[in-house]
């Protein structure tokens, strides 16, 4: 185990004191001591983690937002998986960075933006949310992997807690609260964590190709065709022409 960061170094400590004491007592087996361990290890980390970023939401007097957020991160990560910082710091700075952006982006939109804007941007993460999810997930990894039954059944649990939220947030779009936003924003947020990943990298990829093979084919379909409809033919068309037609040359050479 890597030991790193301050408080963050002193729960293995603990965990390792704690899982001694429970052996000593012979409440656990000695054998079985590690995974003892590593579990309070877990437990302490992810209370600091949570504890940090629930003094920020009351420092800044967002607590109800924060802990909806904390929530449907909660629930919903648990079953999409996505990315995981190698270090604990790197955990803690992860989740608090995150937390914060997603914070500031709810407040800029959800509170100074215009109602069509926020209206545009939570559909348009809603979409992406569902598409993501029912591609990519559940992200398994090195320690966590899957078998096809399994696979069906956890992308099947991550879908339907993602819709549960998403519902609840269109009732509370229906009372007039903005506690919708923050529950849209914090999905963006579990969404881009399993971008992050190498499978979600690779997905990323394979859309971004298939976009940028969409936009050639509009590109070559205007070829000679934009002066048909307006009495003006922009320089790029010209240049569009230029290249086909050196293309066309080229294919023609090689056979």
């Amino acid at each position: 185990m890597r030991l790193n960061g301050g408080m963050l170094w002193m729960s293995i400590r603990l965990a390792h004191f704690l899982a001694d004491f429970f052996a000593t007592r012979r409440w656990i087996d000695e054998d079985a001591k590690i995974v003892y361990v590593v579990g309070l290890d877990v437990l302490f980390t992810t209370a600091l983690d949570w504890t940090v970023v629930g003094m920020l939401g009351l420092i800044r007097g967002r607590f109800l937002e924060t802990v909806v957020y904390l929530l449907f991160f909660m629930t919903v990560r648990r079953y999409s998986g996505g990315y995981h910082a190698s270090t604990r710091i790197g955990c803690l700075a992860i989740f608090v960075g995150f937390y914060l952006l997603a914070d500031i982006v709810m407040m800029a939109i959800y509170k100074s933006g215009g109602e069509w804007f926020r209206l545009v941007f939570s559909v348009s993460s809603m979409v992406a949310g569902e598409l993501v999810f029912y591609s990519l997930t559940p992200i398994a990894n090195d320690r966590k992997r899957y078998t096809h039954e399994e696979l069906n059944g956890v992308k099947k649990k991550a879908f339907i807690c993602l819709n549960i939220w998403y519902c609840l947030a269109l009732l509370m779009v229906a009372f007039g609260l903005e506690l919708s936003g923050q529950i849209v924003v914090a999905s963006n947020i579990v969404v881009l964590l399993i971008m992050m990943t190498k499978e979600g990298s690779e997905e990323m990829n394979c859309v971004l190709k298939a976009v940028l093979n969409s936009i050639f084919t509009v590109g070559m379909s205007t070829t000679n065709a934009i002066s048909r409809f307006d009495a003006y033919e922009p320089e790029e068309d010209v240049q569009l022409a230029k290249w086909v037609e050196q293309k066309r040359r080229a294919e023609n050479e090689e056979k």
